[in-house]
């Protein structure tokens, strides 16, 4: 994938718990809109849940 704004390649990451894009030229960051990765605690589940 590259960049929108210099046509650089563009790096996935994950940042703050959200996959986002980096562009290694111009360092840009971008937003993946399409995931978000969720943080589950398994403290708060119900044993039954837990696998």
């Amino acid at each position: 994938m590259n960049c929108p704004c210099c046509s650089g390649k563009l790096l996935r990451q994950v940042s703050r718990r959200e996959l986002t894009w980096y562009c290694l030229s111009c360092r840009s960051v971008f937003p993946d809109s399409t995931t978000r990765l969720e943080t589950v605690q398994l403290s708060n589940m119900p044993v039954s849940s837990r696998r």
